[in-house]
């Protein structure tokens, strides 16, 4: 199964990838049907990103992550006690009145950063105690698509990306950075999904 490329957000990669896999599956709740059942529900709390393995390099934050984890004490205790949103608001617009020079400091240490991952990533092979959790992930998650339908399955996934870049002034880029990891899971998953639908077909042919 051909998969679309990384577009340019995250919202038109997600409606991409739900149509060329819809075939496959059970139509979701159409406009103005009734709402999500309880089931389904639930499994918007059970929808999960990829399985991350705690012992590979850990990837480099993004110039912008770098300044607001260092800012975010900051606003804090200048501005007290703020919705999350409101603090996210605070640190985009410090990270834009930042002057260049400070923001290509923080630009100098991602790059290094982003060398030292690209490098120890070389030599990373995960564990197969890391790759059998990782399957049973897959599986739980191919199951949960299955029951919820791939166009709400692809909005929760992306609801919950979005959740990690909400603070980001500029969350294009922050989906230019990610994007690729989105893209592996996402084929990861599908691929998945579709061996374990062949396995299926021919176990039912074999009955007959």
């Amino acid at each position: 199964m051909s998969m679309p490329s990384v577009s340019s957000s995250p919202q038109s990669f997600a409606m991409t990838t739900s149509s060329s896999v819809k075939s496959t599956e059970s139509p979701s709740t159409a406009p103005g049907s009734s709402p999500p059942s309880s089931k389904q529900q639930k499994m918007k709390k059970t929808v999960s990103k990829a399985l991350k393995d705690p012992a590979a390099p850990k990837r480099p934050l993004s110039p912008y992550l770098v300044f607001a984890g260092e800012e975010r004490k900051k606003v804090v205790a200048e501005m007290g006690n703020m919705a999350v949103g409101d603090v996210g608001k605070e640190m985009g617009r410090r990270w834009g009145l930042l002057d260049q020079q400070s923001k290509e400091e923080y630009v100098a240490a991602y790059q290094k950063d982003k060398t030292r991952y690209e490098e120890e990533m070389k030599n990373y092979q995960p564990s197969q105690e890391f790759l059998e959790l990782k399957a049973k992930s897959l599986k739980e998650q191919a199951t949960m698509m299955s029951e919820t339908g791939v166009d709400e399955y692809f909005s929760i996934v992306l609801s919950s990306w979005g959740k990690d870049n909400e603070e980001n002034p500029n969350p294009n880029q922050a989906f230019e950075e990610e994007g690729e990891e989105l893209k592996k899971y996402i084929e990861e998953l599908m691929e998945f999904k579709r061996k374990e639908e062949m396995g299926n077909k021919e176990g039912g042919d074999g009955d007959g």
